[in-house]
């Protein structure tokens, strides 16, 4: 190509342009090669190329001159970079040296610059960047992952092959996400045909996040959770970026939490928790039956001085821990004596966060105590009863015998014998009252024989009740449940024991009424009655509409000597409780003023 054909081509070009001769001489110049050496053409023609103000402090002379002696020496283009500062600006330009024209010996040289600082320093960005992300990749403590959904895995970092419990990476890839997971996850669906739906949703969809059951290399199964990602999807290359979670750790907390808070749903004490302005936030079954609210019951708007003392909450906040006996009130307003355990808790800044209670509902060991004194009172009046009751027999066995002889000794001429007779009489009948209370006593004593057997029950209580309502003002009715139990007690003390409670409802309605006796089988727990053994028993309720029993004397009636009536010696309620707990059986009462009475008689069924 002649110059001519050069100079054009020189002209036109979008990149720098510079000819010279082979001592730098510059001899002509591009516009795009002007507004690269920051200098006017006039300027700029006949300078040497190094001795241009830009190259000044840079290795371009040197750099130039050894490519130029390259050019000369091969005859070929010379390629290299070019990088300098200007105004500590950086500089990077992609040269191209070539000889183009030869005059008298004299050689001219085209250079052609094209800046390429932006695109090296894209490249090194990309290239830390890549080094970046590589690092974070291998060394980010959660496992990520790369997926095909048609060929499994083909990356892991460090996380990953720790998970899955891989020695080196080539052993994970490959691995499919179902050969890495037991035959079938925990819905009973096969792993194999579950994954790739979940994987196939993530490309539909951009992402899917899910629960999975996996399993490392050895077999061992472990819980996790799964975040899915579309990352490409190219010439039919479905690949995913996948994040995988272990949370083994977080079910076993889970189930122990769900297990814990079984426990608690089911305990028996009032279990609660509160904020730290007093607001109930928490109280199981057990404490909402105990304060009568409903199981369902909203707790919004119940402080903790709604069914605790006003001191509770106020101490708790000043100390770490506080347990003693006091009392709880109930939505109705009743009050019962607990013992109660209260508890700050701390958050990890050590600030209290929530306060909890345990309470034990009092009433049944207090009833139980009431029960214990009373037994030990009649156990010690029993054996004082017992001795009376045998001296007073002999003594009486002698008056009366006297007594006899004396009557029959009476000589018919005395004129007073009718007298004499008439308190001989009255001595006798007091003598008989006397033995009959001496019988009861002996009765209510450990000396007392019992002739224990099978008993039908029924027909024992209809003769009793039947014997002692002959002559009065009371109508009797029987509601008996079919198939009773037999029970295994003595007649004689049974028929006592129904005679003596029919009589209380006889005396209890003066002016007439109804007796009505019932009787059942029942399955006592001891979350029913503690007062005696769980089993199986036979029920038997007196009921009378009578005056009925005050509240303030319905814990003494079975007291020895207790009684309301002018004419009662106080032992009949005690004897029937003393003769029941030797069949380890009870007896309770339910009383209204003005309404009537009930008491039943709790026998064990017999057992064969």
């Amino acid at each position: 190509m002649d110059l001519e054909g050069y100079m054009n081509i020189f002209f036109n070009l979008d990149e720098v342009g510079v000819i010279f001769d082979s001592q730098g001489v510059i001899f002509e110049i591009n516009s795009l090669g002007i507004s690269w050496l920051g200098e006017t053409k006039e300027e700029l023609i006949g300078k040497k190329i190094w001795e241009l103000k830009i190259f000044q402090n840079s290795n371009f002379s040197a750099n130039f001159l050894e490519k130029l002696e390259y050019q000369i020496k091969n005859g070929t283009w010379a390629h290299f970079s070019l990088e300098y500062k200007y105004n500590g600006i950086r500089h990077i330009y992609k040269c191209i040296l070539s000889e183009i024209w030869r005059k008298n010996e004299k050689i001219f040289y085209f250079l052609q610059a094209e800046e390429i600082t932006s695109i090296i320093e894209a490249q090194t960005k990309l290239k830390n960047s890549e080094k970046y992300y590589a690092s974070l990749y291998n060394n980010f403590k959660e496992a990520i992952m790369i997926v095909n959904l048609h060929s499994g895995f083909t990356s892991g970092n460090k996380a990953t092959l720790k998970l899955f419990g891989c020695k080196n990476e080539k052993e994970f890839i490959g691995q499919t996400p179902w050969s890495l997971s037991p035959e079938y996850q925990p819905d009973g669906i096969l792993s194999s045909i579950k994954a790739q739906h979940m994987m196939k949703k993530a490309l539909d969809n951009g992402s899917n996040f899910f629960e999975w059951r996996h399993k490392k290399i050895t077999g061992e199964e472990f819980d996790t959770t799964v975040y899915l990602s579309r990352l490409i999807v190219k010439d039919n290359e479905e690949l995913m970026h996948a994040w995988v979670r272990d949370i083994s750790k977080e079910k076993q907390l889970e189930e122990e939490r769900n297990r814990l808070l079984k426990i608690i749903e089911k305990a028996p004490d009032y279990i609660a928790t509160s904020n730290l302005s007093g607001d109930l936030t928490y109280i199981n079954p057990a404490g909402r039956k105990m304060v009568g609210l409903n199981p369902y019951e909203k707790l919004d708007g119940y402080k903790i001085e709604d069914f605790h003392p006003e001191w509770a909450f106020e101490t708790i906040k000043k100390s770490e821990s506080w347990e003693g006996e006091t009392v709880l009130k109930t939505k109705k307003g009743d009050i019962i004596p607990i013992w109660q355990t209260i508890m700050s808790h701390y958050d990890s800044n050590g600030d209290l966060e929530y306060i909890s209670t345990i309470i034990r509902d009092l009433r049944p060991q207090k009833i139980l105590e009431e029960e214990r004194i009373h037994h030990q009172k009649l156990e010690s009046l029993s054996l004082f009863a017992g001795g009376i009751a045998h001296d007073f027999n002999n003594m009486l066995t002698t008056v009366l015998g006297s007594l006899s002889l004396l009557e029959i000794e009476l000589d018919d001429a005395n004129k007073n014998k009718s007298y004499y007779l008439s308190l001989i009489e009255e001595a006798i009948k007091a003598t008989n009252r006397a033995t009959k209370l001496t019988k009861q006593l002996l009765s209510y004593s450990k000396g007392g024989t019992s002739h224990l057997k099978k008993i039908e029950i029924v027909p024992v209580v209809k003769e009793a009740a039947e014997f002692v309502l002959h002559g009065s003002n009371c109508a009797l009715k029987f509601d008996f449940e079919t198939n009773l139990f037999p029970v295994y007690a003595d007649e004689l003390q049974l028929s006592q024991i129904i005679q003596n409670l029919v009589l209380n409802g006889i005396q209890a309605m003066e002016n007439g009424g109804t007796i009505q006796i019932e009787g059942k089988n029942a399955t006592i727990s001891s979350q029913d009655m503690q007062s005696i053994k769980e089993g199986e028993y036979v029920v038997i309720s007196i009921v009378d509409t009578g005056k009925g029993i005050p509240p303030d004397e319905i814990n003494k009636i079975f007291d020895p000597y207790f009684t309301t009536k002018s004419n009662g010696t106080g032992l009949g309620l005690a004897i029937c409780l003393s003769l029941v707990r030797k069949l380890e059986g009870t007896i309770t009462v339910e009383s209204k003023v003005n309404q009537g009475t009930r008491f039943s008689v709790y026998l064990p069924a017999f057992q064969q």
